[in-house]
């Protein structure tokens, strides 16, 4: 099924798309434990996703009369930057409550904090890639003539 081209179809599209694939690459990381799963994609979906649909729908209204290439690589671009960035952002912070707080956590729970914020931002990265190249390619890509 074909939807028309868009910056809120595409932007849904890959939204939704990319927290399903969320959720499949959470269960494979998390040792099919659904329950811990569940709550990191969650966390992906309240970290990165409300922030990326938001970028996502306003620089696709900038290129909406474009290729649908170009509109990949800008969906492309804007992804990487929000997990770099987002990423890096939740490193810090969680760095920083360590130093605040040191009693309060051990080495290895440290070491785990920043794992699991490290693991949500490549989960994020992959899953939205992939979704955006679904999205772009087939979802919502031109009909081909024969």
């Amino acid at each position: 099924m074909r939807f028309t081209p868009s910056p809120l179809t595409e932007a849904s599209l890959v939204a939704g798309i990319a927290w399903i694939l969320a959720l499949l690459l959470s269960v494979i990381t998390s040792g099919f434990n659904f329950n811990l799963a569940l709550s990191n994609a969650m966390a992906i979906a309240q970290l990165f996703l409300l922030i990326s649909f938001t970028l996502w729908a306003v620089l696709g209204l900038f290129v909406r009369y474009r290729a649908s290439a170009i509109r990949l690589l800008v969906n492309l671009s804007a992804t990487s930057v929000i997990s770099v960035a987002g990423t890096l952002l939740l490193l810090g912070l969680t760095q920083q409550q360590i130093i605040v707080n040191p009693e309060n956590f051990s080495q290895q729970e440290a070491g785990l904090a920043q794992a699991k914020v490290a693991s949500l931002g490549i989960i994020f990265f992959v899953s939205a890639t992939a979704a955006a190249l679904v999205t772009f390619l087939f979802a919502t890509s031109p009909k081909r003539s024969k």
